[in-house]
């Protein structure tokens, strides 16, 4: 995602120095005019090489101007050519001829340069200035939240995705904005749980939870906070409304839930609110699978068995069910029923090594992770495994 702002942002200042020569001299540099729509042509389709080469003849057409400059070194950024990035920005933005709205620009682009190069003191210097002086625009603080999250500075994250959303007027960016400040504020709360501060990170857990009460990273978070206080009354309710609003994450809830109360004195509970859910109608294979392995470990591997036939027969393709069900069959003694369901689990395929995908750039990974660690989007990897031969 942040690649193709990176390219979007690239092409409009490209167009706008199109639209100034175009203007300015329409007759006199009609080779220039050429040069500069073919860079974006090439921009285009990725071919940031001859892009470049294309800008080079604009640059060397208008020396005096800022606007090439800027692109110029933002082709040799998206190629990934930093140093020659840095070096041009660095030329503009010092540049006292040079307006100041440019010089601004400028150094925005240096920042995210910096950024890119991992240098982030220096990215944060600049971003930080800017963003005292620009007003209305959001892009420096925005570069400042990616490098802090970047870093894991859960509250300068916090601080900065505050000041945006004091920004935002939407209603849709401010669910958006209240989803990521309870990430960061999560992510806070685990520090703070694995440094034995329990009752901190309850407090601010709340307050994330006030701001996204279905978000399943949060809930999970405080469901774990909650059974090291040992306060199952809490739990209960808890993990009954994300069971009904998370169905995407129902893998992760449900074996979250498993560990909580299979050590407890609670797990009746817990396979009684199965019950209820399947019971209800509102329930999801995993539930149904759940329900079934808490019927075995209870002993009652006939009625699991039986519930799972029936189940695997209205959806054959369920494999979690099926291996479950081949399971409590060969523990029941029924070996050749047993060994047709194993078969079954053999012709599916069984063995995806990277079953999480993210849902925004296409990456896939072998666990599960609420931030893409390839695009950096939140919330948007899910559980989808490959069958074999598929």
């Amino acid at each position: 995602m942040s690649y193709i702002i990176t390219i979007l942002i690239l092409l409009l200042l490209l167009l706008l120095v199109l639209y100034y020569l175009v203007r300015e001299e329409s007759r006199k540099s009609a080779k220039v005019h050429r040069s500069l729509v073919r860079g974006i042509d090439y921009a285009l389709s990725n071919d940031f090489d001859k892009a470049i080469e294309e800008m080079l003849k604009v640059v060397n057409r208008y020396r005096e101007l800022a606007e090439p400059y800027i692109s110029l070194g933002n082709l040799y950024r998206a190629k990934g050519e930093l140093e020659n990035a840095i070096q041009i920005h660095e030329k503009v933005a010092a540049n006292n001829r040079v307006p100041d709205s440019l010089r601004r620009e400028a150094q925005y682009f240096l920042g995210v340069d910096y950024s890119r190069a991992g240098f982030y003191d220096r990215a944060v210097n600049i971003f930080r200035e800017l963003s005292e002086k620009s007003g209305e625009d959001i892009r420096p603080l925005i570069e400042l939240e990616k490098i802090y999250v970047e870093l894991g500075d859960w509250e300068k994250a916090i601080e900065i995705r505050l000041k945006l959303m004091n920004l935002e007027k939407d209603s849709e960016s401010l669910v958006k904005s209240g989803n990521l400040l309870a990430h960061y504020i999560t992510e806070k709360s685990k520090e703070l749980i694995a440094s034995g501060k329990l009752d901190e990170a309850e407090d601010i857990l709340k307050r994330a939870l006030e701001r996204a009460p279905n978000l399943v990273d949060t809930v999970l978070t405080y469901s774990d906070l909650l059974y090291r206080k040992g306060d199952y009354d809490a739990l209960l309710p808890l993990f009954d409304g994300i069971l009904d609003t998370a169905f995407d994450y129902h893998f992760l809830i449900l074996d979250s839930m498993e560990r909580i109360f299979s050590g407890s004195g609670e797990y009746e509970k817990y396979g009684e609110l199965l019950e209820k859910k399947i019971n209800s109608g509102n329930y999801s294979p995993q539930i149904y699978v759940a329900y079934c392995k808490f019927l075995r470990k209870k002993g009652e591997k006939e009625k699991a068995s039986r519930m799972l036939k029936e189940f695997v027969s209205k959806f054959p393709y369920q494999v979690e069910a099926i291996q479950l069900l081949a399971d409590i069959l060969l523990e029941m003694g029924e070996e050749e029923e047993a060994l047709e369901y194993y078969r079954k689990l053999s012709r599916l395929g069984l063995n995806d090594p990277r079953p999480f995908v993210c849902t925004s750039c296409g990456y896939r990974m072998e666990e599960m992770s609420w931030r893409c660690p390839k695009c950096g989007m939140w919330d948007s990897v899910k559980y989808m495994p490959v069958r074999a031969g598929s």
